[in-house]
């Protein structure tokens, strides 16, 4: 059924609209992480970067070659989202760097405009319902570059906060180091939520009082939510990885359908890999990769998964 368009256009075709499949598009990223473990380093590692930078730019020789722009204020954020929009440029990827950092230009801007004296002089949590409303069209920005094919990353400094639970004890997590209202806004708006920190584990000595963390030297990334952290991902990512951004965005790219141009790119792939699991895993595996049959996005779930698991393995030894 067709329905009426502006005088002059043709009809507009509801059925002929229609597509099946997932739509394959650069990823969303928000990436938060503890001190020092490499947001930035991150960043300058995906595909032809532009940082949006909210503190003092980039430091380090890492960051060499790495082009970026440094916000004076809230105003020169968003112009510079607006001059990527409209002009041409060589950069498929915008990383803000840092969210939490951009956050007290975001406060300065709306108390200025609004005549207040600072983000708490507007009662009630007022202040914040309109910082998250002038949030959004930071966001409507970014995702209107993702749109033009542009990847993004937005990374954030974390804190521990203590989570009200309504079906048992509280207990403390990590999340963004940004006021609630924006912290929910970037995390539902983000294909994918990624929390970064070194492993470390706890032993207890025999006789001592309290456990001792050890470890504290190799950097991992948790894609999906647990009680200690914030964390998502819609591309079936395995729940743990080495924090190595090539490989994450590689495993991003199988999720997203466009690992390959076929379900059997992705299989062959596999049975390459999976060489050293023992015999019972590769036969679940071969009858996981015999149901997928030609469906891409399910092939590319299942190698992310024998790859978390060769991981596994390869630390159980």
């Amino acid at each position: 059924m067709s329905t009426p368009t502006a005088f002059g256009d043709p009809p507009f075709s509801f059925s002929a609209a229609i597509k099946s499949g997932p739509t394959v598009k650069p990823p969303r990223i928000v990436l938060m992480g503890v001190e020092g473990v490499g947001k930035s380093t991150a960043g300058a590692q995906m595909d032809a970067p532009i940082f949006l930078c909210s503190e003092d730019g980039l430091v380090g020789p890492q960051f060499r070659d790495t082009k970026h722009f440094s916000a004076a204020d809230w105003e020169q954020a968003l112009g510079f989202l607006d001059y990527l929009l409209d002009n041409p440029h060589p950069y498929k990827t915008i990383v803000v760097d840092t969210v939490d950092w951009l956050e007290p230009k975001l406060y300065h801007f709306i108390c200025k405009r609004d005549g207040e004296k600072d983000i708490e002089s507007y009662g009630f949590g007022k202040g914040y319902t309109a910082a998250a409303t002038e949030f959004r069209k930071f966001v409507r920005r970014l995702d209107s570059l993702n749109r033009k094919g542009m990847a993004v990353l937005v990374l954030a400094h974390t804190q521990v906060k203590a989570f009200n639970n309504p079906t048992g004890e509280n207990y403390d997590r990590y999340e963004p180091k940004v006021d609630k209202k924006v912290a929910g806004i970037i995390k539902e708006w983000a294909d994918a939520v990624l929390f970064a920190e070194f492993q470390t584990f706890a032993v207890k000595t025999k006789g001592a009082s309290k456990a001792k963390g050890v470890g504290g030297q190799e950097r991992i990334v948790h894609t999906q939510r647990s009680a200690g952290w914030d964390a998502k991902n819609r591309y079936g990512l395995p729940d743990e990885m080495p924090f190595d951004m090539p490989s994450i965005l590689e495993a991003i790219a199988f999720g997203n359908g466009a690992g390959g141009d076929a379900a059997k790119d992705i299989a062959d792939e596999i049975r390459e890999i999976y060489a050293s699991l023992p015999d019972d895993k590769k036969t679940k595996i071969d009858a996981d990769i015999e149901k997928n049959g030609d469906d891409a996005a399910a092939m590319s779930r299942t190698l992310n998964r024998v790859r978390a698991t060769i991981t596994k393995e390869t630390k159980n030894v």
